[in-house]
């Protein structure tokens, strides 16, 4: 199977979930209930580990990682950053600063899940605060009238 390498270039989750399904049917059983987990869970993913996916889906940690590569990611580290720039999307100054950091790092430097949910939490609020300011007062009428008629 051909995997795509990922190691040093940003692939979006996006792209990473187009692959997917362009590969399920290919992917062993085991494999297939990875994928259909991450895509159905990719903030729970993005935030955990490794031990704690492969229990939630009954399979081995090195199953989780066998997916990974698959996929061109040098380990579940590279998949999970993926799906935590996915989580800051919105805030493209917080998306260069987690890019920037080592993977499976926190602000607080660890792989510590609380602290990555801190910042996700911190990212998720600057990212509310700039939508709010782009949004067109005149679209956004629209935008519910049409909800109304609806």
């Amino acid at each position: 199977m051909e995997t795509v390498e990922n190691q040093g270039t940003e692939i979006s989750f996006d792209e990473f979930r187009s692959r997917v399904h362009t590969r399920y049917d290919e992917l062993s059983p085991h494999l297939q209930r990875i994928a259909r987990h991450v895509l159905h869970n990719p903030n729970e993913i993005a935030l955990g580990t490794v031990t704690q996916l492969a229990e939630a889906i009954s399979v081995q940690p090195s199953t989780v990682i066998r997916f990974c590569k698959q996929f061109g990611f040098s380990g579940f580290s590279a998949l999970q950053q993926v799906l935590r720039l996915r989580l800051i999307e919105g805030a493209p100054e917080l998306r260069s600063r987690a890019a920037r950091r080592p993977p499976g790092a926190s602000a607080a430097g660890g792989d510590d899940p609380l602290s990555a949910f801190h910042d996700f939490t911190r990212a998720s609020i600057q990212s509310l605060e700039q939508q709010s300011d782009l949004v067109d007062p005149a679209d956004f009428d629209t935008a519910v009238d049409m909800l109304a008629r609806a």
